[in-house]
Formats: C-alpha cells, sequence, structure tokens
C-alpha cells in the first residue's frame, strides 16, 4: 500500500468527522510519512510504521468518542429496511394481483351466465336455424366426400388410359424395331457379299436403336409403375 491508497482508505473510513477535521487528521498523516521517508524509510516502511489501519482507525475513532463499528451497524440497519420495504412491497403486489383474478373470473363467470340467459331467451326460429346451419356443414362435408371420390375415380381413369395408349404405343414399335432388326441382317448380308447397300444397312441399324429404345423406355415405365403401386398396397 503506497502513500496515495494510505491516505484514500483513511479519508472513507473517517468520513463520520467533519470534513475540516478530516482533512487535518490526513494532512498530518501525510506529514509523518514525508518525514519517516526523509529520516531514511521507504514509503512502504513508513506506512507499515504505523501499524494495522484497522487498529488505527479504531483508536482514532475512539479517541473522537465514535463507536467504531457504526457503519456496519448503519449498512445493517439500511439492509433490513430495504427487506422489510420489498417484502411490503411483493405482499401488495401478490395482493393486488390475486383480487385482478378473483375479479375477472367473476367477470366471465357472469358473461356466462348472460349467455346461458340469451340462449334460453332466443326464439324457436333462432333454434331451429342454428340446427339448420349444423345441417348445412354436414351437407358441405358429403359434398367434399364425393367431390374426393369423383376426383380418385377421374385420376384412375386418366391412368388407365395413359396405359391404354403406352401398350397402344409398344405394339407398333416393338414390331418396327423386330422388322429392322430382319431387315438390317439382310442388309448385312448383302453387303458382305459385295452389295453397294452399306446406307442402307445404317439406316436399319438406326431404326433397330430407335425403334428398340422406346419399345424399352415404354416397358420400364410400366413396370416401374406397377412396381410403386405394389409397394403403395403392401
Amino acid at each position: 500500500m503506497n502513500k496515495k491508497e494510505f491516505l484514500n482508505v483513511m479519508e472513507k473510513r473517517l468520513s463520520v468527522l467533519e470534513a475540516q477535521e478530516r482533512e487535518d487528521m490526513l494532512s498530518e498523516y501525510a506529514q509523518h510519512i514525508e518525514l519517516k521517508m526523509e529520516s531514511g524509510m521507504s514509503e512502504q516502511e513508513a506506512i507499515d510504521d504505523f501499524g494495522d489501519i484497522d487498529s488505527l482507525i479504531a483508536e482514532i475513532l475512539e479517541a473522537y468518542h465514535i463507536d467504531p463499528s457504526y457503519k456496519e451497524q448503519q449498512k445493517k440497519g439500511a439492509a433490513e429496511g430495504i427487506g422489510k420495504k420489498a417484502s411490503g412491497m411483493f405482499n401488495k403486489s401478490r395482493q393486488s394481483l390475486s383480487n385482478f383474478m378473483e375479479q375477472q373470473k367473476e367477470k366471465q363467470e357472469q358473461r356466462m351466465e348472460q349467455k346461458r340467459k340469451e340462449d334460453l331467451e332466443k326464439p324457436p326460429r333462432w333454434r331451429r336455424k342454428e340446427e339448420g346451419e349444423g345441417s348445412d356443414s354436414r351437407s358441405r362435408d358429403v359434398a367434399k366426400a364425393a367431390a374426393k371420390k369423383t376426383g380418385e375415380i377421374i385420376k384412375k381413369l386418366l391412368i388407365i388410359c395413359v396405359k391404354i395408349l403406352l401398350v397402344l404405343v409398344l405394339l407398333p414399335s416393338a414390331f418396327m424395331a423386330l422388322s429392322s432388326m430382319f431387315g438390317f441382317g439382310v442388309m448385312a448380308v448383302l453387303l458382305l457379299q459385295g452389295y453397294p447397300l452399306f446406307g442402307a444397312a445404317l439406316v436399319m441399324l438406326g431404326c433397330v436403336m430407335g425403334f428398340g429404345a422406346l419399345s424399352l423406355f415404354i416397358v420400364t415405365f410400366i413396370i416401374s409403375r406397377w412396381t410403386e403401386r405394389k409397394d403403395v398396397e403392401a
């Protein structure tokens, strides 16, 4: 602890004294420290020479007939006052909230009772109207179910039409692929015998690959759809 820290601690701990007395006390101790340092002591040694600072403060306050523990008692009393005040505010808030909830509950019960009375006082025609609204709601549900079922039927019919169309395309495509394969074989034989039919052979080969690919695509598509349907049903 250096000189400045020592004087700051004393100033805070002696705040109960009057300002002039406190300043005189600090000035006197500052002079003592300077004198000790001039006599050859270091700053730390000069401060340590005063002894324990708590004991020093207690002696000074006792000389002024002041209880050294006054600050702790003052803080304790202030803390107790704050605690009591906070507790009172909490209890008051809790009571206010409880009263508010009770009032809201009573208002809700009154509104429900008023609603029941109004329902009982309604003319029969209004009751029939409400029953009719329930019937209309059921009718709408039936109509929605019928529309959904009709949509499913239309979807199934479209799927059947697509499958029929694919089969109708598959049959001539497979026939053309086989015919092109037969023609390619004939052209290949004639080409090997020396006939100039290289271009015709290439055309036949192209027909084989084209119609064959189309037929394979249709067959693969039908098989995949059939497999998906079986998985969904399972």
